[in-house]
């Protein structure tokens, strides 16, 4: 058993983790989304169209608030859901990058960064991970449950989620022609680990069952979905798809970011009753 076995402390090597991801995903957001009009000519590939950056820049701000609330909270439970999705959103892109090095530019100080952060990332999130679930205390007698309903409602959408990730994955030539917006293979591989993310914490929240351990992940989700949404708007001219594609895309994102608003204030309501 690891020293600190159920005393659902965060330990240091997991806050490190932390404190150095956190000004990393600030830079690569700033790039992605503030300053998008750049990201082609500065990032570690050359990023078309916009809409594209910024999709990326969002899932990176919501890192950022997933981090910060990693650093302020006291209680691993409360944070460690969201550490596999992000374990396996990193993951995804270093096969990615593997894949289409010969699209990475190296003539770029980005693209170096970009390469060397998602070697040593995957396995630094899972180490921090494996060390610190043995400080979860588990499930206790009185613990707030998920409502078994709502548990049914974040399997299904969890599922999807990630099914939808592995086409396009696998085969992005499938879906490409009907998508919303241009879609290469590269982007398609790209965005597949931004919808693992939400895919990974919907089931995770459903098998762990705590409302105690919904509210950070969840929370990080909810800001990276309005800057998605807002990325929309900002270059809605880059939605050149097929009108249905471009409806589905405003109708999944508008619903995501309501269930997951109302989950959090359900929760909040369900902990003063």
């Amino acid at each position: 058993m690891h020293p600190g076995a159920g005393d659902d402390r965060i330990l240091p090597l997991t806050r490190l983790v932390a404190v150095v991801v956190t000004p990393i995903l600030l830079v690569a957001f700033a790039i992605l989304y503030v300053r998008n009009d750049l990201a082609e000519a500065v990032f570690a590939w050359s990023i078309k169209p916009r809409l594209g950056a910024m999709l990326l820049g969002s899932a990176y701000a919501g890192g950022v608030v997933y981090f910060a609330s990693l650093l302020a909270a006291r209680q691993w439970h409360r944070v460690a859901l969201g550490i596999p999705a992000v374990a396996t959103f990193a993951g995804l892109l270093l096969v990615t990058t593997l894949l289409h090095l010969d699209l990475f530019r190296f003539d770029r100080v980005t693209g170096w960064v970009w390469t060397i952060v998602y070697v040593v990332a995957p396995p630094l999130v899972l180490l921090a991970w494996w060390r610190n679930r043995a400080t979860d205390p588990g499930p206790q007698l009185g613990d707030a449950r998920v409502d078994p309903r709502l548990v049914r409602v974040l399997l299904v959408a969890g599922i999807g989620a990630i099914c939808l990730a592995a086409i396009l994955y696998t085969a992005p030539e499938l879906v490409a022609g009907s998508w919303p917006w241009h879609l290469t293979p590269l982007a398609a591989r790209v965005l597949a680990p931004m919808l693992c993310l939400p895919g990974i914490i919907a089931i995770r929240i459903a098998r762990d069952g705590r409302r105690s351990s919904l509210a950070q992940p969840l929370t990080a989700q909810a800001a990276s979905i309005v800057l998605m949404l807002g990325a929309l708007v900002a270059r809605s001219t880059d939605l050149t798809g097929p009108p249905a594609a471009v409806i589905a895309a405003w109708l999944v994102l508008g619903g995501s970011l309501a269930g997951t608003v109302a989950i959090l204030v359900w929760a909040r309501r369900a902990a003063k009753a």
